[in-house]
């Protein structure tokens, strides 16, 4: 028997049966497709996920937290990789997921523009993603590190106003209140803080909120009040910076308040909390404090030294050499001192202590080579001057008011009839009024050098202090007499009564600077005012130069016939004056007072804000004037008058109330540049004229 034959499809029925086996290879090779397509962007994703994490995972064991140059390279990697997605497959199910991650590995590396810009991207293009709350509050946080606070402070309400981020809502709360601490609206920010605390009692943010609340009283000063609430945050249980913030505060709230022991107390516990390990340093720079306050000075040094041994380089070590040098210079020692400053100079260079430490060094030193010139000075031709300068160190850079008396008794004591005896007693008057408390032996002071020494600037302003200058006849009042001189002269258009005056106190004062400066403005009104197109101008220069050769206005006479020398040979000097369009004094131009023999002075060392009038905080208001002050030799300013006005009485004198607490540092000049009257130029500007030009921001003068 044959086999079965095999049976043939023919017509219709071949016909069927190859069409379907054509749509189920095609079904079949779009269904492989699709799967392929899915799985190739998915796996894109996936990796740049693992990037991710790897950075992270990384980025968590660094000491601070933060992201170093590896983990950046690799946030990099996982960013090009989440991109790919977005590039080609931008319609797949992981693009929001895609968007998130490279948002948070630029957050995770600071890149905080170009990670807000994603979260926007996110936020806008995915409004009912699963990121959008964390996305919202973390595009708050990028422009709240920018500092744009305005930008932030949006970003967080509308996290807080929409009801689909619940997880994120406290935080966004707590984070309006860090833009108020952040602009040290302090007292706004504790209403914020306390508002979030309200409206989330659950939130695990508590302790928190509450150690801010205790940093803005503290900021104020309100340390009772932040001791409070620091002990309000520590029952709620936080843990690691922010349990060590509160603590920390909490034990220098103690110190603040004069409470050494307590305070004490607290900073040892923390210091044995091994908790606490890496911020030993810090610690025990608190604990010496606290014994320095207790006058445990010899306990401070020891734990001193321990931190320059077992952290060196540190800022923590640059800061306790310098607080060894303090304790050595405050009992005198001062080799000792300039020891320990030497060395902390050297450790973390660019820190304030190292600074310090470097000045303080210099100081010393200074003190030596004082201490070395009078040693070694056999004439005794310094002696006095170098005693003065020793003297003023010990007062103004020591703060040793008993070793500066002791300098300036032993001149008064040598050298009586000195030529620097009458600043000797201001000084002693000015040490046992201002420092030691000590009025009746101030004014001892004060009355024997006014009667010794009427007719000098220290007698006269000690006859100020006792309040008897007015029983001085005006020609023992110098200072009133140029005064008198200058105000015929500029004021009143009178030179030739000026010149009478001026010619009266150098008669007065012969070998003093009293009459160099008398003699210049005699010659200032005969070259432009009185003589200007002869040579009586000339002569009198001239004659100055011979008189008083070494001072500073022989300089400016010389400067005058330099000029006119040079065009001697064309013109006569009436007739440069005649060019010399500031030949007229002119009160608000600068040169006319350097030409009148004023010098013109810098900005003061220690110059306080100008207080300015209510009713003219919200004027645009600019402008320029002139301030003519004394300076005595402790750079403190006296004697203030405006020689332009502002246009405004309550202006001027708020200008001159300002100008009364500036200061200058009397170390940072040369002992000739002090006891003298100077004129100094101020720009003034008011708040609102500022803020039109700072665009809206606050500005002062």
């Amino acid at each position: 028997m044959k086999p079965f034959p095999k049976t043939l499809i023919t017509g219709r029925r071949y016909k069927m049966t190859l069409a379907r086996s054509r749509v189920i290879i095609i079904s079949t090779v779009i269904l492989t497709i699709l799967s392929f397509s899915n799985c190739v962007y998915y796996n894109t994703f996936y990796l740049a996920k693992k990037k991710y994490n790897e950075a992270y995972r990384s980025q968590q064991k660094n000491a601070d937290g933060k992201a170093n140059e590896t983990n950046k390279k690799t946030y990099e990697e996982a960013i090009k990789k989440a991109s790919k997605v977005l590039t080609f497959h931008p319609d797949s199910k992981y693009v929001d997921d895609a968007l998130y991650l490279i948002g948070k590995a630029y957050y995770n590396s600071e890149e905080w523009r170009k990670s807000s810009r994603k979260f926007k991207e996110l936020i806008v293009n995915f409004p009912e993603s699963g990121y959008t709350g964390e996305s919202t509050y973390l595009m708050g946080m990028c422009n709240f590190r920018l500092e744009d606070h305005k930008t932030a402070d949006e970003a967080f309400r509308e996290l807080i106003s929409n009801p689909e981020n619940s997880d994120f809502k406290d935080d966004g709360a707590f984070m309006l209140g860090e833009i108020r601490f952040a602009e040290e609206e302090y007292n706004d920010a504790i209403e914020y803080y306390r508002d979030m605390l309200t409206q989330y009692p659950k939130s695990d943010l508590k302790g928190k909120a509450l150690a801010k609340i205790g940093d803005c009283y503290f900021k104020q000063g309100q340390y009772s009040e932040a001791k409070q609430q620091y002990d309000l945050a520590i029952k709620k249980g936080p843990d690691g910076d922010v349990r060590y913030h509160i603590l920390f505060s909490s034990a220098e709230c103690f110190y603040y308040l004069g409470e050494y022991k307590s305070g004490l107390k607290m900073f040892e516990d923390v210091k044995s909390d091994r908790k606490y390990f890496k911020k030993l340093a810090e610690i025990k720079l608190k604990v010496a404090e606290g014994q320095i306050h207790l006058n445990q000075n010899d306990k401070a040094l020891e734990i001193f030294k321990e931190i320059t041994v077992e952290n060196p380089r540190t800022l923590e070590s640059a800061q306790a050499y310098y607080e060894i040098g303090q304790i050595h210079e405050h009992k005198g020692e001062l080799l000792l001192a300039k020891e320990a400053y030497l060395k902390g100079k050297d450790e973390n260079r660019e820190s304030q202590f190292a600074k310090l430490s470097l000045a303080k060094s210099s100081e010393i030193a200074k003190l030596e080579s004082y201490r070395a010139a009078l040693s070694s000075d056999s004439t005794g031709q310094n002696v006095v001057k170098t005693q003065l300068l020793l003297a003023e160190a010990m007062l103004m850079e020591f703060s040793q008011p008993d070793s500066a008396i002791n300098e300036y008794m032993r001149i008064l004591s040598d050298y009586p009839e000195s030529f620097e005896a009458a600043q000797v007693y201001y000084a002693l008057g000015y040490i046992y009024r201002n420092i030691e408390a000590d009025t009746a032996l101030a004014d001892s002071f004060y009355i024997e050098l006014a009667g010794r020494y009427p007719d000098s600037p220290y007698g006269l302003k000690a006859a100020e202090i006792l309040g008897i200058i007015d029983s001085f006849p005006d020609s023992l009042n110098t200072e009133k007499m140029f005064a008198r001189a200058e105000n015929l002269l500029f004021d009143n258009n009178n030179p030739d009564s000026a010149i009478l005056v001026y010619q009266e106190l150098e008669a007065d004062h012969p070998n003093t600077d009293y009459s160099a400066r008398a003699a210049y403005a005699i010659s200032y009104i005969l070259d432009h005012y009185i003589a200007p197109s002869d040579s009586s101008a000339i002569f009198s220069y001239q004659d100055l130069i011979k008189k008083y050769p070494e001072t500073a206005y022989a300089n400016a006479a010389k400067l005058r016939l330099g000029l006119t020398s040079r065009e001697q040979s064309r013109q006569k000097l009436g007739e440069i004056v005649q060019q010399d369009t500031s030949a007229v004094f002119d009160p608000a131009d600068s040169t006319s007072y350097e030409r009148a023999g004023f010098v013109m002075a810098n900005t003061p060392n220690n110059m306080p804000e100008l207080i300015w009038p209510p009713a003219l905080v919200n004027e645009e208001l600019k402008g320029t004037v002139y301030i003519k002050f004394h300076l005595d030799i402790f750079g403190t300013v006296s004697a203030v008058e405006l020689k332009t006005t502002s246009g405004n009485v309550d202006l001027d004198n708020a200008i001159k109330d300002m100008m009364l607490r500036s200061s200058y540092d009397p170390q940072r000049m040369k002992f000739e540049e002090l006891n003298k009257d100077y004129v100094y130029k101020y720009n003034f500007m008011s708040p609102a004229e500022a803020k039109k030009h700072s665009g809206g921001g606050l500005g002062g003068p």
